[in-house]
């Protein structure tokens, strides 16, 4: 993919207006290309996580996911599994700490977006 570059050329500027002008044009210009050269990701325009999951123990059991939100979170994605299981609430009220799923398979290897 190609690379947005990260300098801009300008004619010298003729007042301190331009030159801060310039400066916060700069700043704002480089910002904006380190966020396009790494490419743009969920996390990036959305209040979220995402967790791995390696294993989520025995079929239709309650596992943990615990997240770094510093909030209840109002709902999750499974972004990859590797089984054809369903993951799904378990019931128990999630926290500012952990949402609590199961898994409709034993042993599924998950990752999770909460958010």
């Amino acid at each position: 993919m190609p690379q947005i570059r990260r300098r801009l050329k300008f004619t010298e500027p003729s007042n301190p207006f331009e030159k801060q002008l310039e400066e916060e044009f700069l700043s704002a210009w480089q910002e904006l290309s380190a966020i396009i050269n790494k490419g743009i990701r969920s996390e990036d325009n959305f209040d979220a996580i995402i967790v791995n999951v390696t294993d989520t123990g025995n079929a239709d059991t309650q596992f943990d996911v615990t997240h770094s939100l510093g909030r209840i979170p109002t709902g999750y994605r499974v972004v990859f599994i590797d089984k054809g299981a369903v993951i799904y609430d378990a019931g128990a009220p999630w926290d500012t700490a952990n949402i609590y799923l199961a898994a409709s398979l034993a042993n599924c290897n998950v990752k999770i977006e909460v958010f």
